[in-house]
Formats: structure tokens, sequence, C-alpha cells
């Protein structure tokens, strides 16, 4: 499969989720633009940008799939913390942007995520 100009295989037993559950969650993504800037930073931005979707879409078909015994520090808003940073940034053309976030795991996004909501929680109380 082909994310950003990536080839993204999936090895299907280490994963417990297959070739079809990554291309369906990709498919209902918006499109993917081209990128803005120098051919120097498209370049390295493109491979960045192709890692980080790639394995953000990864983690959330798992997710789907799996449900959240799948990955840590999950609970039932973490799908929707995935596929909402996925909506809201894949379809950022800036070629700076995407290497400004190049140390951006895809963790980070659930911890993040995580943490909001915990604070949120904690001020609630």
């Amino acid at each position: 499969m082909d994310i950003c100009g990536m080839e993204i295989d999936i090895d299907e037993d280490d994963l417990e989720i297959t070739q079809g559950d990554v291309e369906s969650e990709l498919g209902t993504l918006p499109a993917i633009p081209a990128l803005t800037g120098s051919d120097k930073q498209i370049s390295w931005a493109d491979e960045i940008r192709g890692a980080l979707v790639s394995n953000v879409v990864i983690m959330a078909a798992r997710l789907r799939v799996l449900g959240c015994d799948a990955i840590a520090f999950c609970d039932e808003d973490t799908y929707g913390a995935l596929r909402s940073w996925l909506e809201c940034h894949i379809a950022e053309p800036s070629a700076s942007w995407w290497i400004d976030r190049r140390s951006t795991k895809s963790n980070d996004i659930i911890v993040a995520a995580w943490r909001a909501r915990m604070a949120i929680a904690n001020n609630q109380k």
C-alpha cells in the first residue's frame, strides 16, 4: 500500500490486522496535498509526513479492529483523538510544518490526547 509516496506493507502476524484494515482506514481520510517549499524541504518533509501518517493510520486501524487492548494509554476516546489528528493535519501542505514536527511519534499523539483528557477530568472534580 502507498501512503504519501511510501510503500507500507503490514506484517499481519505481528499486527493482527490486515492490509485491508489499513486501506479502509486510509480511505476515509481527506486527500493528501502536494507539499510546498523548496525542493530540499519538500523531499525531506515528504519522508517525514509519510512515516508519521503511516504510523498513525496503522495505529488507528489497530484500535478500530482490536480495541483498546492494542495500545497503552488507551481509553474509549483514543481512536477519536487519532482520527482528529489525522483529519486536521493530513491536509497540511507546508513542508516546513512537517519538518518542524519531525520528532513526533504516533505514541506522542496518543499520550498528549490522554494527558489533555486527564487534565480536563481533574479540573471537573
